[in-house]
């Protein structure tokens, strides 16, 4: 029975995360989409390429 409680706690717990990354990313897609980082390449603006990649890490923590 303690395995299946802990089972089901684990799996709510997953669920609650996987909601609030999934909000997360919807919002990141909602700031980003005046700069898409698939539009850009690195060979024609490598700072914006780049700086772009951090913001999304750093939003993804």
């Amino acid at each position: 029975m303690f395995f299946k409680d802990g089972l089901v706690c684990r799996l709510n717990f997953l669920a609650i995360v996987f909601k609030e990354l999934s909000w997360a990313n919807r919002q990141n897609r909602k700031k980003s989409s005046a700069v898409d980082t698939s539009l850009i390449s690195i060979s024609q603006h490598p700072r914006l390429y780049i700086s772009k990649l951090i913001y999304a890490g750093r939003l993804s923590k």
